[in-house]
């Protein structure tokens, strides 16, 4: 991201249909954590998937499921793991930057590598699956 974009405003139809949806969204939530507890079953005993943990406590809601993969010790580069994953492979992705080291917030607010302990770790074997409850 370069440059900051515009703060759109929402419409009086596009609010009502938006609070209509809120009624929907603890079942939705519900599906993804469902959907979310098939991944960690699939993931528990595969070595070098590591599903990204969550804390005692809180009630995630799952708009991604991330595992981290040790693509040393899987011995495949992210090519391998999209042509795995086949058709299934278009909802799936590498995650991205942190928004904290695109070049907008680097020139103006002089953030970079190593202002967040977290991602010291390359991002690269950071995997977003799909979750959504389609």
């Amino acid at each position: 991201m370069v440059d900051l974009g515009y703060n759109y405003r929402l419409s009086d139809i596009q609010c009502s249909l938006g609070v209509t949806q809120l009624a929907k969204l603890p079942r939705s939530i519900a599906r993804r954590q469902a959907i979310a507890r098939q991944y960690d079953a699939a993931f528990d005993q595969l070595p070098g998937v590591k599903p990204l943990a969550v804390r005692d406590g809180v009630s995630h809601a799952y708009h991604l499921y991330v595992v981290q993969l040790d693509l040393e010790r899987l011995r495949v580069d992210r090519g391998a793991v999209f042509r795995a994953c086949g058709p299934r492979a278009s909802a799936s992705t590498f995650t991205t930057m942190p928004v904290y080291l695109h070049p907008y917030y680097r020139n103006h607010f002089g953030s970079g590598p190593g202002l967040c302990r977290w991602p010291k770790r390359p991002t690269s074997g950071f995997y977003r699956c799909p979750c959504s409850p389609a």
